[in-house]
C-alpha cells in the first residue's frame, strides 16, 4: 500500500500506480497499463464558506461543469454522496460516458476553508460495477490528519 499525503491530507494510492507529472497537473499519478489516473488538488480559500458542506459541493460543481462544458463526452450522474464528519464535509460525485467507456469519480474532503478533490480517471470503464469495487478502498482512505489539523 502506498500512502500519499498533500497538506494535511492523506490517502491510499493503488498498488503499483506511479507519479507522472503530466501537462495538466503535476499531481498525477497513473496505473501501470495507463488505463486508470488520478489528479491530486489541494484547496485553501483565503475567505471561508459558511460550512464544509458548501465548500464541498462548491468544488464539485466546479469540477462537474468543468467536465460538462468543456468535453464533448455524454456525461450522467451516476452517483452523488455528501455527508458530514464533525466539521467535515465529505463528497463523491461519480460520473460515467456509456459510449465511451470513460468513467471519472470525484471526491472531496473539505473544512469551511480547505479541502482536497481526487479525481479518478477510469478510461476504459467497461466493467461500471469493478471499477466501483477497485476504487473503494481509495474513496475510504482519504482522511484529514489529525496532526496536521
Amino acid at each position: 500500500m502506498q500512502i500519499a499525503q498533500i497538506g494535511p491530507w492523506e490517502f491510499e494510492v493503488p498498488e503499483g500506480w506511479q507519479h507522472k507529472p503530466n501537462e495538466t497537473s503535476s499531481s498525477y499519478f497513473e496505473s501501470e497499463d495507463g488505463t486508470s489516473g488520478l489528479y491530486v488538488k489541494s484547496i485553501a480559500l483565503s475567505e471561508p464558506k459558511p460550512t464544509s458542506v458548501h465548500l464541498a459541493r462548491y468544488v464539485q460543481d466546479t469540477h462537474f461543469n468543468g467536465f460538462t462544458e468543456a468535453t464533448t463526452n455524454s456525461w450522467e450522474v451516476v452517483d452523488q454522496r455528501l455527508s458530514t464528519e464533525g466539521s467535515l464535509a465529505r463528497s463523491a460525485l461519480d460520473i460515467l460516458d456509456k459510449g465511451a467507456n470513460y468513467r471519472v469519480l470525484s471526491l472531496v474532503l473539505a473544512t469551511a476553508t480547505e479541502a482536497v478533490q481526487i479525481s479518478i480517471h477510469d478510461y476504459w470503464c467497461e466493467d461500471y460495477a469493478a471499477s466501483q469495487h477497485a476504487y473503494a478502498s481509495l474513496e475510504a482512505s482519504l482522511l484529514r490528519v489529525a496532526s496536521a489539523a
